[in-house]
């Protein structure tokens, strides 16, 4: 099911994908601003390490996104966001999770 979910956000073009969110600092603003510069200006699930608390803090305040790491992709988040926003090693985490 996830893997249609995928295929679906990937045929209607709302699957961004960015080489890395390296943001600086904590700043919910500063990421809207990216956010609104790969236009996505409507709800999204953003998708990257674990580990990158800079994001996953900036990302907390946007009330119609939300951040999971690639292990917390859910049926539910993809479809109920209109966007979906992956790094490149979340790719490779998905792609690694729906092959097994």
């Amino acid at each position: 099911a996830l893997k249609s979910a995928l295929s679906l956000k990937v045929k209607e073009g709302h699957l961004v994908i960015v080489d890395d969110f390296a943001l600086s600092e904590v700043k919910t603003k500063k990421l809207a601003q990216v956010l609104q510069t790969l236009n996505v200006d409507k709800s999204a699930v953003i998708v990257d390490a674990k580990d990158n608390e800079t994001l996953r803090l900036s990302a907390r305040n946007l009330a119609s996104h939300c951040f999971l790491p690639p292990e917390g992709v859910n049926l539910y988040d993809v479809l109920r966001h209109e966007h979906l926003v992956l790094t490149k090693s979340a790719v490779a985490a998905l792609e690694a999770r729906c092959k097994a």
